[in-house]
């Protein structure tokens, strides 16, 4: 078992809340998943921050056309 310290931002009280094995693995399956997508955002990004290079590389060939 794992502690979750849980504050209410209200009040300032604070509390521990027990977590089981199943919603540790829950966690750790939603932060696997995380990573992919953020993973797969990344690599989107640096491939159109690529294409753009490219582009800007091509129309510097063009000169004053």
């Amino acid at each position: 078992m794992s502690t979750r310290i849980v504050v209410d931002l209200l009040s300032g009280e604070t509390s521990e809340v027990a977590l089981t094995q199943a919603e540790l693995d829950a966690q750790a399956v939603q932060y696997a998943a995380w990573q992919v997508e953020e993973t797969a955002r990344l690599a989107k990004k640096a491939e159109e921050e690529a294409r753009q290079a490219k582009f800007e590389e091509w129309l510097a060939t063009q000169g004053g056309n």
